[in-house]
């Protein structure tokens, strides 16, 4: 049934997602994503790369509704 879904999923979805994508998806692989990465930053004049990390990107945000 789980295979079913994300099959459902994918097809729905792949469309959608831009060719520069690789994260998750079928026939990708993380190499790929770095070397698309490597021919944007040589076909660039900037050279430069800027790094953010996300992951705690709302642990200071209050929740309480008062």
């Amino acid at each position: 049934m789980a295979q079913a879904v994300a099959m459902l999923m994918e097809a729905m979805y792949e469309q959608d997602v831009g060719d520069f994508s690789s994260g998750c998806r079928r026939g990708r692989r993380p190499h790929q994503a770095l070397q698309g990465v490597r021919q944007g930053l040589l076909g660039s004049r900037s050279g430069s790369v800027i790094d953010g990390d996300s992951s705690a990107c709302f642990d200071n945000v209050p929740h309480d509704t008062r």
